[in-house]
């Protein structure tokens, strides 16, 4: 059977995807077991345009642990070849940065490490820049992040959502804040997630 056709073998073309993404290989490489590449291809793009992917995320991400939210972000090497696509390297999230091409990854994970929120940007804008756009609409006891979400603008967005700001202050700051450096241990967990996903070779290297 062709898992690429419509109304295919759901589990099959999912599998499919996966490989694609674990492996990092070009379309025209994968395995004749999982149908016409070109087929895989074409409905996974299809799935893209209407949302099916993002509506499956929302899907798996139901019913979250909020008893605190962690942000984080993590940068991706853009190989070359990724650069030319119809739009510009902006609309691709593609940036220049001391490491060369690159897009950063922002992710929001719940209390258990269970993503909730994923945005692409330019490899070389700053983590502070996505923290709004992360927590809109999160309703949470704390919020953790490292030091680059370290500013006023930050720390009064959480405060005056109802949660606790659990982020260490930076060094320069003329009244250092407090900090729950008990709880910001279980940051580690978003790193986790970060580290787990970026063992998709398509993901480690767009």
């Amino acid at each position: 059977s062709d898992a690429g056709r419509t109304a295919g073998d759901n589990r099959k073309f999912v599998d499919a995807v996966l490989w694609i993404a674990r492996t990092g290989s070009h379309w025209r490489e994968l395995p004749p077991e999982f149908g016409h590449w070109n087929s895989v291809f074409v409905r996974y793009n299809r799935w893209s345009e209407k949302g099916v992917w993002e509506r499956l995320f929302e899907t798996l991400a139901d019913d979250p642990d909020f008893e605190f939210v962690m942000m984080d972000a993590t940068i991706v090497r853009a190989h070359q070849h990724s650069a030319g696509a119809k739009g510009g390297q902006a609309a691709e999230a593609i940036g220049r940065s001391r490491g060369g091409l690159t897009t950063k990854l922002h992710a929001l994970c719940d209390a258990l490490g269970n993503p909730l929120r994923l945005i692409l940007i330019q490899g070389q804008i700053a983590d502070c820049t996505q923290a709004a756009p992360l927590l809109e609409g999160i309703a949470t006891q704390n919020v953790l992040g490292d030091k680059g979400y370290d500013s006023d603008a930050i720390v009064d967005l959480i405060v005056q959502s109802g949660a606790g700001a659990v982020i260490p202050p930076k060094k320069n700051r003329t009244v250092q804040r407090l900090c729950d450096f008990a709880l910001y241990r279980e940051r580690n967990l978003v790193e986790r997630f970060l580290n787990k996903i970026k063992y998709y070779w398509a993901i480690a290297t767009r």
